[in-house]
C-alpha cells in the first residue's frame, strides 16, 4: 500500500505485544485515559508496511485467478472460505503456542463485535458502491478517507492535527487520485443509488480505521487475537450476506468438482488472506489510524498503476503522472504525535541558565 522507508513516519503510538501475554483487557469507556505508546522501530514499521503490501496485492491477483472461470466459487463463497480458514488458522496456531488467544470477554465481544459489523458492511456497500458506479469513482471516495480519518484521529483518538506539510501531503493525495479519473477515467454514478453507497462505504471505512485504532490501544489483545476475533465474529455475518446473495447455492458440488489447480490458487489466497489479515493489524499497532488509511489507499492505487504497466489496462501519460503524484504525496505524509506527548514536552521546565551556557 504505501512505501515506508524514507516517508518520515513518526511512528510514536502502542505497539501491540504480538504473541506475549497480555494483560486482563479493560472495558471499553470514555474515559481519558491515554493509552500506553513507545517508539515503533522506523526499520520495523517498514517491514510491516512492506509485508502488508506485499499480501494485499498478492490477495488481489489471487482472487481474481480463484473467482475466474465458469467452474470456480463465486465470490461471496471465496470470502467466507478464507475467513472460516483464517479463524481455524488463529486457533490452530494457537494450540501449538505459535499464538496467544485468551479467552473471550465481554469487553472483546463489544469491541470486535462492532468492529467486525463495519467490516462487513464496508465490503456490501463496496460490492453496492460498484454496481451503481465504475471503480474509478470508487477510487476517488476511497482516496478521500484519510482526510476525514485525520479529523476523527484529532476528536477522538488525541492525536494533534496534521502539520502543513502533512495536511498538503492528504490534499496532494486525493488530488491526485481525483486528477487520474478526470484526465483517465469518467466520473459515473447512477442516480441518488449510486451516491449513497459510496457514502455509506466512506462512512463505514473512516469508522473502520477510527475504531480499529481505538482497539488496539483500549483493549491491548495480540496481533493474533486480533485476526481471531476478527474473523470469528464475521464469519456468521459474511456467510448470511453471501447465503442470501445466492453466493453459496450448489458450494459443496462446485468445491468437490475443483480442479487441482483452482483448489491450490485457493488455499494459498486462504494463507494469503491469513497473513493479510496480521500485517493489518500490526500496521494497525503501529503507526495512527490516518497514517494506516493512507497506507491503504497508496497501496490501491499502485496496484492500479501495476495494472497500468503490466496488465492489459491503458493508461495516458498525465493518468500516469497522477497515480505516481499520489504515491509520492503518500509517502511525504508524517502521522501527527499524541496531544498529550506535545503537552508533556512544553510542559517540561527550561534548563537553568549554567546548563544552557
Amino acid at each position: 500500500r504505501m512505501a515506508a522507508g524514507g516517508s518520515g513516519l513518526k511512528t510514536r503510538n502502542f505497539v501491540p505485544s504480538g504473541d506475549s501475554s497480555p494483560a486482563p483487557p479493560p472495558a471499553l469507556s470514555n474515559s481519558p485515559r491515554a493509552p500506553a505508546v513507545v517508539d515503533a522501530p522506523k526499520q520495523r514499521v517498514a517491514g510491516a508496511v512492506a509485508f502488508y503490501c506485499a499480501c494485499s496485492s498478492s490477495l488481489l491477483f489471487l482472487n481474481k485467478v480463484a473467482v475466474a472461470g465458469s467452474s470456480t466459487l463465486r465470490p461471496g463463497a471465496v470470502v467466507v472460505v478464507q475467513i472460516a480458514f483464517a479463524t481455524a488458522a488463529c486457533y490452530v496456531l494457537s494450540a501449538f503456542d505459535l499464538a496467544q488467544i485468551s479467552a473471550l470477554t465481554r469487553p472483546k465481544l463489544e469491541g470486535f463485535g462492532l468492529y467486525a459489523v463495519a467490516f462487513v458492511g464496508s465490503i456490501y456497500a463496496s460490492v453496492m458502491a460498484l454496481r451503481h458506479s465504475n471503480v474509478e469513482t470508487f477510487i476517488v471516495f476511497r482516496a478521500s478517507t484519510p482526510l476525514a480519518v485525520a479529523l476523527l484521529d484529532f476528536i477522538f483518538l488525541g492525536r494533534a492535527a496534521p502539520a502543513a506539510p502533512s495536511m498538503a501531503a492528504l490534499l496532494g493525495t486525493a488530488g491526485a487520485a481525483a486528477a487520474y479519473v478526470a484526465t483517465d477515467a469518467q466520473f459515473v454514478v447512477e442516480g441518488w443509488a449510486g451516491y449513497s453507497w459510496c457514502l455509506l462505504y466512506f462512512g463505514l471505512i473512516c469508522f473502520e480505521m477510527t475504531f480499529g485504532k481505538h482497539l488496539t490501544s483500549s483493549l491491548r489483545v495480540g496481533v493474533w487475537e486480533s485476526v481471531w476475533l476478527t474473523n470469528l465474529l464475521a464469519l456468521p455475518m459474511l456467510w448470511l450476506l453471501s447465503y442470501v446473495r445466492g453466493d453459496l447455492d450448489g458450494f459443496w458440488a462446485a468445491a468437490y468438482g475443483l480442479p487441482a489447480s483452482d483448489a491450490a490458487i485457493l488455499a494459498l489466497s486462504c494463507v494469503v488472506a491469513t497473513l493479510i489479515g496480521y500485517a493489518g493489524w500490526l500496521c494497525r499497532g503501529l503507526v495512527s489510524a490516518t497514517s494506516y488509511t493512507l497506507i491503504g489507499v497508496a497501496n490501491k492505487l499502485g496496484t492500479v498503476l501495476l495494472a497500468i504497466c503490466f496488465l492489459d489496462k491503458h493508461a495516458s501519460r498525465s493518468g500516469v503522472a497522477a497515480l505516481v503524484a499520489c504515491i509520492c504525496c503518500s509517502s511525504m505524509y508524517s502521522q501527527s504525535p499524541l496531544r498529550a506527548d506535545v503537552a508533556k514536552a512544553n510542559a517540561s521546565p527550561p534548563p537553568a541558565a549554567g546548563e544552557q551556557a
